[in-house]
């Protein structure tokens, strides 16, 4: 090599640089570099070494990996090495000096900048590359020339953008997920604040989606809201919006925030109408019948909307708003829409409470079964129960059927608590047969989600066979709704489960439909009258004979007739004119405990117990002392004393005429419509306390027309509609003739609402739980008093300790139930004479009270009235300051209790 010289030394150097593609012998292009060097240092002459050197250096620069390109200051192609023509497909010969494949006003920025750059560019293959630039310090003729490496990073950006799909969107649904809503979501109201636009937020939630998952299966389910959002996509674009009449510029996203939960945002909307006619569009999107595992159904939601401004000036308030309208949309019924409203909040902010709630309330052991007693008209007896479920929760209190059933139907939870219910009612049936009771039957509602969700005869049947009950002892409640809505197949399940022995009932009959073929279309047993039918008896001749027309058409037909609801004796008579079979209602019991319900079955070999109306339970007197205590009250409690009489502390010579004539002591007690005062009013009643129960303020209004001027006190639960019942109050007013104190009674509820009681004029009020001798008390006293709080000197309230009375001639240890800072009342065997001087001791506080009393009237005991017993007024003299002070403070601890 050396001796051929130069001439010859070129053209091998050029052989052996060939690119590896074409080359016969392949070399590392570094190692080859390098040994061309050294041949042409050792026998090139000094100009030629510099050609050679500057074709090395194209060569090394062609084999690298990245594509390296030449640029002009215009982003025109000068050259390109082979990576970067492999990468752009480039043909050097045909784009030198032209356009690159790659988006040319992304280059003209990358190469005008002085300073190093980087960007990811696209190229019209659909390909991503990176490329870099180094500052710019080329002068001269070379000054407008730029050198760009570039890296292909296609797979790179793919799997970037597989990566931020899955952060971002749904991946069944291909939706927005929760996180990129909240950011289109907060993005929308940051950019309509300074403009002033509205931004409408939609949620919704499907109607009935797990019972589609549990019939249909979850792949079903799946392709529900696939095709579901495929009709978003497909009907929520500007076309369909301007047919509605809502402007073109409206932008509509569309999130899936979890399960079968939807959110909406429309960025632009103008006005409400046309907020609410999107949300009833969307709706109609949802509705329209499809195909899924080759049956055709047609899906339902509902939906709650607010709107930024008005409804929330941020996101996570305008979220709270639009979900609290959700609630009250699926609470009013499904397939419906609810705009927000400050009222719903509160609600809202419950109903998810009580959902959370129902949730565990099972496994929390929270849940009862109460029973409502059946009484054959014809022989007095109990002739069966109607199971009915109660729920107490820690943290709501108690809360009626009317409020959680509702949402437990919406949530797809009633299934689960139907199931239990079931359960425990055959538990309890085998705890009673046990026991060695007759065991009558027990109806169980049913709804229609358990015939949808739940294989019903299978759960049926196991829980009989778990406990052992025999399944004529069962009977099933369904209402009209169910049976005109399943058809066929509830006739089916019915059909089989009357073959093994179980009774069904038609619930609540003259609500719904009432159509009368259906009665002899399915296989029934029992038809229940609702209340609705029955009010007006005993005084329209319509409604009594319409009541008769049904109880003779359910006869022809076999069926056993049980009229619902009734709560006065004058609804009796009628009935059994009829010839009704069974009455169920307040006349007799409310919904009891299974430990109270059991009172009215009789000991197997005995004759069952007759009830009595407004008689409390058989077998147990009404007569307080013998009351049956409750789990926080004691059989030995004592019973205060009515204040008809000026006692000490009070006022002497207050005005007679408010306090109420003796004959003339009756309570009426105004439910919800929950029935949660229903097992109170008993409660009452067992006191000796002359009461009338009204499930509502509309019966209440019924009963004060009929019993004018007998009333003395307003009793209702914390849930009662105020504005109502102060409407009521009113009207017991001016038909009394004097003021009618209003006390309300049940669980505490929160600060708000204890304002609005307070607001409402209420007088006193008496929070769960409390003792008989605190009601007795409550109650009595302000009956005989309703001015009681502005009569009096000193408060005066009940209380339950043990004194030691000592007089001249006598010494007793007897009990102190009432006490003010200035006297006392004080049961004792033997009244003592008015004037005596008493020396009293018992501990108050803590403290040991050690004083004198003078006696300043007596009670004896009444053989008309069992609530009033013997006893003494007392009037304290004597008192250091200190312990007058410890009683102040002792009475005025006790008496917030009462206070609104």
């Amino acid at each position: 090599v050396v001796s051929a010289g130069a001439a010859g030394v070129v053209p091998l150097a050029s052989c052996f640089l060939l690119p590896p593609s074409d080359a016969m012998l392949v070399l590392d292009p570094v190692v080859l570099a390098l040994f061309a060097s050294v041949i042409a240092t050792l026998v090139v002459s000094r100009g030629s070494r510099r050609a050679f050197v500057a074709r090395v250096r194209e060569a090394a620069i062609s084999s690298a990996g990245d594509g390296v390109l030449v640029l002009d200051d215009r982003g025109g192609l000068l050259d390109a090495n082979f990576s970067a023509q492999k990468m752009l497909k480039l043909s050097l010969r045909s784009d030198r000096r032209g356009e690159l494949p790659l988006a040319p006003r992304s280059i003209r920025e990358l190469v005008v900048q002085d300073a190093a750059q980087k960007a990811r560019l696209k190229s019209a293959s659909g390909g991503y590359f990176e490329a870099w630039t180094t500052r710019k310090e080329l002068r001269g003729p070379l000054q407008h020339i730029r050198g760009v490496v570039i890296r292909d990073v296609t797979s790179r950006h793919e799997n970037e953008q597989k990566l931020v799909r899955l952060a971002h969107f749904d991946s069944l649904t291909g939706l927005a997920n929760r996180r990129l809503f909240l950011e289109v979501l907060t993005k929308a109201l940051k950019d309509a604040k300074p403009m002033g636009d509205r931004v409408a937020l939609y949620y919704l939630d499907l109607d009935h989606f797990k019972a589609i998952n549990d019939s249909l299966g979850h792949g079903a389910g799946d392709a529900l809201l696939q095709t579901i959002s495929d009709r978003f996509r497909a009907h929520l674009g500007s076309e369909d919006l301007a047919a509605l009449g809502i402007p073109a510029d409206v932008r509509i996203n569309i999130a899936r925030l979890a399960g079968d939960e939807f959110a909406v945002i429309a960025e632009g909307v103008t006005n409400t109408k046309g907020a609410a006619e999107l949300a009833q569009w969307i709706l109609e999107i949802i509705a329209r019948p499809m195909t899924l595992a080759d049956r055709s159904l047609t899906a339902s939601a509902s939906a709650g909307f607010a709107i930024f401004p008005e409804d929330g000036e941020d996101v996570q308030t305008l979220i709270r708003h639009a979900d609290g309208a959700l609630y009250v949309a699926k609470s009013r019924g499904r397939r419906r829409f609810a705009r927000f409203e400050a009222s719903y909040e509160s609600s809202a902010i419950r109903a998810r409470s009580i959902e959370e709630g129902l949730k565990v309330a099972i496994e929390r052991k929270e849940l009862q079964v109460h029973y409502q007693p059946k009484v054959d008209l014809a022989s007095g007896t109990v002739a069966g129960y109607e199971a009915l479920l109660r729920w107490n929760n820690a943290g709501l209190g108690i809360v009626g059927p009317a409020e959680f059933i509702p949402v437990a139907e919406s949530r797809g939870l009633i299934s689960e608590l139907g199931s239990w219910c079931l359960d425990e009612t055959c538990r309890q049936l085998r705890s009673w047969s046990d026991a060695g009771l007759q065991v009558v039957p027990i109806s169980v509602n049913v709804s229609s989600a358990q015939f949808i969700e739940t294989d019903l005869q299978r759960v049926v049947c196991d829980a009989l066979r778990r406990h052992g009950v025999d399944p004529h002892l069962l009977e099933l409640e369904l209402t009209e709704s169910l049976l005109l809505e399943e058809g066929e197949s509830t006739d089916l399940c019915l059909r089989d489960l009357r073959a093994i022995g179980i009774k069904i009932a038609l619930d609540d009959f003259g609500t719904g439909y009432s159509a009368l073929t259906y009665l002899n279309r399915f296989n029934l047993d029992v038809l229940k009258i609702d209340r609705a039918l029955l009010l007006e008896i005993d005084t329209n001749a319509s409604a009594a004979g319409i009541a008769s027309a049904v109880v003779s058409m359910a006869h022809s037909l076999g069926l056993t007739v049980v009229a619902e609801g009734i709560d006065t004796e004058a609804q009796l008579d009628p009935l059994r004119l009829m010839k009704c079979d069974q009455i169920q209602g307040f006349l007799y019991s409310p919904a009891l405990p299974s430990d109270e319900a059991r009172h009215f079955l009789a000991r197997v070999g005995e004759e069952p117990p007759i009830a009595q109306p407004n008689g409390g339970l058989p077998g147990v007197s009404s007569s307080p002392s013998n009351s049956p205590a409750s789990a926080d009250e004691d059989d030995s409690l004592p019973i205060l004393k009515p204040d008809a009489k000026v006692g000490a502390g009070d006022q002497v010579g207050a005005n007679p005429e408010v306090a109420a004539p003796e004959e003339s002591r009756r309570l009426l007690v105004v439910d919800d419509g929950s029935g949660e005062l229903g097992p109170l009013a008993l409660r009452l009643g067992r006191l000796g306390m002359e009461i009338h129960y009204a499930s509502e303020a509309q019966e209440a209004y019924l009963f004060i027309a009929q019993e004018r001027g007998t009333i003395r006190l307003l009793a209702a639960p914390p849930s009662i509609d105020l504005r109502e019942t102060s409407k009521l109050l009113q009207s017991l007013n001016e038909t009394a003739g004097i003021p009618i104190p209003f006390v309300i009674l049940g669980e505490e509820p929160d600060e708000e609402r204890r304002e609005q009681i307070r607001e409402a004029g209420v007088d006193w009020v008496l929070w769960a739980p409390f003792k008989d001798v605190e009601l007795r008390y409550l109650v009595t006293t302000a009956m005989a008093a309703p001015s009681v709080l502005s009569q009096r000197l000193e408060p005066r309230l009940p209380v339950d300790m043990v004194v030691t009375v000592r007089s001249r001639d006598r010494r007793e240890v007897a009990v102190l139930s009432s006490l003010s800072a200035r006297g006392a009342f004080i049961e004792v065997s033997e009244p003592l004479p008015v004037g005596s001087q008493l020396q009293l001791e018992f501990e108050l506080l803590g403290e040991r009270f050690r004083g004198f009393a003078r006696v300043v009237y007596q009670e004896l005991e009444s053989p008309e009235d069992s609530s009033i017993i013997s006893g003494v007024g007392v009037s304290f003299y004597g008192v250091d300051r200190d312990m007058s002070q410890l009683l102040l403070n002792a009475v005025q601890d006790c008496e917030a209790r009462y206070r609104p």
